[in-house]
């Protein structure tokens, strides 16, 4: 059986091989041209996947030492998509010297591991080959999901994180913050960072850590990548705490609903969102991408008019007008409910980038009146449902966060209290109950404070530290946001020298 195995592995890593050689003897110059040319040419979608991944994405003939190697993995399932944002990565890695490997046809042997931990066994053995290849090679490996891209032409994201965080030989590792600091999975546990973008220096650390997180009891139970990345972290296992930084999530990764410039978000990552838009999506900016590149312009950059009209009418639009139509469709099962509750969140998000400092919104659907008025029938329906405490807490979230936007505190205040009372009353409050018991306390405390109420202020958002660090730990990064705010409660009320002790914790922490 273990002859098998070695055979098995042994003729993977040899197929890769062969294909990385093949690739690689492509000419570089024809590769984000002739894939332009198609698109150029108007033709609706690029001609087959396989077409994509030997012209649109040609790498360098001799990747540089201390280049990085780009990796990512698609499947039949997502070549709608993935035919343009595998060529949006090969005109990032042509531009910048990068080589890119797009991973196929191999399927990670996962046995009983969740889908997306695929990604820890490619890079697993593409560290291994690297590590065992001689000099020239990449010094660095870098994932990204096959759902997120490059959308800064005019500045080497890559080589500017590996500047500015990678420069002491001891740090091996870095990676990004999750969005929504909230919970992953159905083990609803709390997370830490989002893998769908890590960046690696290639050695025997990294090769060790990577075999452990593969490894992990958790993961063979199910356990998301995040959640046994997260348990390896704090355990410190390899000493990994020292040898990670942990960035900002625009710094090479986004939220979903964040949309900055180019230059402030480098990387659109859709994740969560329909099939459909992110087709759209990463279609247009490689159409202008390549509309930029064709005719030599210096900015290869979507410009201001195309990056707004991607994000409106693409992004925005097309996700909501998805949500909308799924929950018409599902109306009445708990699919339907999910997607009504989506899009009523997609309304909120649409209302405060109406603001006129941002004017980036669809004006035809509305914002906070619609998002409300869904978000209080979703409440009504799931109080006729046992057992939806977690589910109904966002919601009452969601109703006191329109509130507060409509400049309705009081109704706001009332809605947090009741919430509060629901998750204290739990029989068995685990951690994504406590967490959202955190939260709620914190947004209290903001709305208290903006009342002059500071010491009823001050308790909501003490006990919400607390709560949180008893989840996450005293070191998370989030508890920067609880000191913080705790500090501006006490400047706020006069006590500035024991604000001050806040905001200094609060700068402690990495």
């Amino acid at each position: 059986m273990a002859i098998w195995l070695v055979l098995f592995i042994f003729a993977s890593l040899a197929i890769a091989l062969v294909a990385w050689l093949f690739l690689s003897t492509l000419d570089t110059g024809e590769g984000s041209d002739a894939c332009c040319h198609a698109l150029l040419e108007g033709q609706d979608t690029l001609p087959t996947f396989k077409e994509v991944t030997t012209k649109c994405t040609a790498m360098q003939s001799h990747p540089s030492e201390g280049g990085v190697l780009i990796l990512t993995h698609t499947t039949a399932s997502i070549e709608s998509y993935a035919r343009y944002s595998t060529s949006l990565l090969g005109a990032y890695s042509k531009l910048f010297g990068h080589t890119l490997i797009v991973e196929h046809e191999r399927p990670a042997p996962l046995k009983g591991r969740e889908y997306r931990y695929g990604k820890v066994w490619y890079l697993l053995n593409w560290m291994r080959h690297l590590v065992a290849m001689p000099q020239p090679r990449p010094a660095y490996i870098f994932w990204l999901d096959a759902d997120a891209v490059f959308v800064n032409f005019e500045t080497d994201t890559l080589s500017h994180v590996i500047q500015e965080h990678l420069q002491d030989p001891e740090t091996q590792m870095a990676v990004t913050r999750e969005a929504h600091g909230g919970v992953t999975g159905k083990t609803q546990k709390p997370t830490i960072v989002n893998s769908g973008a890590l960046l690696l220096r290639v050695g025997d650390w990294a090769i060790d850590f990577l075999q452990a997180w593969w490894n992990h009891p958790e993961a063979l139970q199910g356990s998301p990548d995040q959640v046994t990345f997260d348990a390896l972290y704090k355990a410190d296992l390899r000493g990994v705490r020292r040898r990670t930084v942990i960035l900002p999530i625009e710094a090479m990764n986004s939220g979903i609903g964040t949309f900055e410039s180019p230059q402030q978000q480098p990387v659109i990552h859709l994740f969560g969102t329909p099939n459909p838009v992110r087709v759209q999506v990463f279609k247009d900016l490689l159409v202008a991408f390549c509309s930029n590149y064709a005719s030599g312009s210096s900015n290869l950059n979507a410009s201001h008019q195309e990056w707004n009209e991607v994000l409106r009418d693409t992004v925005l639009d097309g996700y909501l007008t998805s949500l909308d139509a799924r929950a018409k469709e599902l109306r009445g099962s708990p699919q339907g409910f999910r997607a009504m509750f989506k899009f009523a969140d997609g309304l909120r998000k649409n209302a405060q980038l109406c603001a006129p400092q941002k004017a980036v919104c669809v004006e035809r659907w509305g914002g906070s009146a619609a998002a409300l008025e869904i978000f209080k029938y979703l409440d009504a329906e799931i109080v006729k449902q046992p057992h939806q405490l977690p589910e109904r807490i966002q919601i009452l979230d969601k109703i006191a966060e329109e509130y507060e936007h409509i400049a309705e505190g009081d109704n706001a205040l009332a809605i947090w209290a009741e919430g509060e009372a629901l998750i204290r009353a739990g029989v068995s409050n685990g951690p994504q109950e406590r967490l959202q018991l955190a939260a709620m306390l914190n947004r209290q405390a903001v709305a208290l404070q903006a009342r002059s109420k500071y010491e009823e202020a001050l308790g909501k958002a003490k006990e919400a530290m607390d709560i949180w660090e008893s989840v996450m730990g005293a070191e998370n990064y989030d508890m920067k946001r609880f000191l913080a705010n705790i500090g501006k409660i006490l400047e706020a009320a006069g006590r500035s020298d024991e604000a001050q002790s806040y905001y200094l914790r609060a700068q402690n922490i990495e």
